[in-house]
């Protein structure tokens, strides 16, 4: 029409949250979830119903300055985790 676009249909896309790996120590249970030590300081990692652990089964399974991958998305002030595992 004219050199402008007759729209039938407009969607909205949501953004991806930005997925994160990170490692750190274990420094205790916090909100939702625990708090990470990470070489650029701590992060609030939360959890959900569908966050993975790998080498323990709960979050009071684990004790001060156990070392941990985690792999999630960034939140905004925080990481939701779809994984954390503990390194051996």
């Amino acid at each position: 029409i004219g050199g402008a676009v007759l729209a039938r249909k407009v969607e909205l896309e949501e953004d991806e949250p930005d997925e994160v790996d990170l490692e750190g120590t274990f420094a205790g249970l916090s909100g939702d979830g625990f708090t990470l030590d990470t070489d650029a300081g701590p992060v609030q990692i939360d959890v959900d119903a569908d966050t993975t652990f790998k080498g323990f089964a709960s979050l009071d399974d684990l004790v001060l300055g156990d070392i941990l991958e985690v792999e999630g998305w960034d939140i905004g002030g925080a990481v939701l985790a779809k994984k954390v595992e503990l390194d051996d």
